[in-house]
């Protein structure tokens, strides 16, 4: 009886593809609106498709571990990512896609940067430059041409009154896949230019500082948990006003990217390349082998290939590497 509805010259399999594209069409808005209904509808829709789903299957599987990462239930995510690359080994390469156009246009994005920092500091909150930002303004003396947000730390007591704070400046709350207790993302309505503010913390444990990511309603160490050294801040001036900046950069930049950082590097994995990741443990396992699938279904060879390399790096006895060796081996 559930069938009747379909036209006569339509077969099942032709209305679940046609249900399966209208639902990827609308799957930014879905997660953003509700990331666990999303997750039912995504999970049906790939259901649905069967096992002959090919590229839209894996496309709907990939929003599936993206609502799987936002509510943070890391062992149904790592599942996910491993069913996306088995569809992965059963399909041909795709086409490289092209570059994602972004909104980062550095001189507009170092004018944010500069009037945010400047703002922070006249409501009496520390906040400086970090990962990409940092980096492009040590290195380069400029915001990276091929950046896609701006980066700042704060202390994490303090990160709520920074939110509220940079809103100020007409930065409006982003949605992102993302859900840490120490990340926010914003972007600017005008510009389209993205902002994230990342809380860091002392290590309780002894000397240092914690930084990276701390899924909601995990521990810290099941994270993406970073360590760094201690490190100094000045009150420095421009001709917006006063700001906070890190007194020994260069410290910070070998501690996130290691002592090649002085060299451009395209295919640098910041999330799980860095020197300053604590542990590879269960979320970062997931994250990695989402990073995999979303790099095949983008047709991007070379980050694969390299972050695969890193993978077996962190951890040898990876379940999933030969799995992943046979999908770089079809390229």
């Amino acid at each position: 009886m559930a069938l009747q509805w379909w036209p006569a010259h339509c077969s099942p399999a032709s209305v679940n593809h046609a249900a399966a594209h209208a639902l990827l069409n609308e799957a930014h808005r879905r997660m953003v609106d509700d990331a666990a209904r999303a997750h039912t509808e995504f999970d049906q829709a790939v259901r649905s498709l069967g096992g002959a789903a090919g590229m839209l299957g894996a496309r709907l599987q990939i929003c599936r571990a993206l609502c799987s990462l936002h509510l943070n239930q890391i062992a149904r995510l790592q599942a996910e990512a491993a069913a996306l690359l088995d569809t992965a080994r059963t399909l041909p390469w795709p086409a490289e896609a092209p570059p994602r156009p972004t909104h980062f246009e550095p001189g507009q994005a170092r004018e944010f940067l500069d009037a945010t920092l400047v703002h922070l500091a006249r409501r009496g909150l520390i906040a400086f430059a970090t990962a990409g930002t940092l980096l492009g303004l040590v290195r380069d003396g400029a915001l990276l041409p091929n950046d896609k947000d701006l980066d700042l730390v704060v202390p994490f007591r303090a990160l709520d009154e920074a939110c509220r704070a940079v809103r100020e400046l007409g930065w409006e709350d982003s949605w992102v896949a993302l859900n840490a207790s120490n990340y926010r993302c914003f972007v600017h309505a005008d510009s389209g230019i993205t902002l994230d503010l990342i809380g860091y913390d002392s290590d309780p444990a002894g000397a240092g500082v914690l930084g990276g990511w701390w899924p909601q309603g995990l521990a810290r160490e099941d994270g993406r948990l970073l360590r760094f050294s201690e490190f100094q801040i000045t009150r420095q001036q421009s001709e917006r006003g006063p700001y906070w900046a890190l007194s020994e950069p260069r410290q910070m930049l070998e501690e996130l990217y290691g002592p090649g950082w002085v060299t451009p590097d395209p295919h640098f994995d910041a999330i799980l390349g860095t020197p300053a990741l604590v542990a590879h443990n269960a979320f970062t396992h997931a994250w990695g082998h989402l990073r995999l699938g979303e790099a095949w279904i983008n047709g991007r060879r070379a980050p694969f290939s390299r972050l695969l390399a890193l993978l077996a790096r962190l951890d040898p006895a990876d379940p999933l590497l030969p799995l992943a060796r046979a999908i770089e081996a079809q390229a």
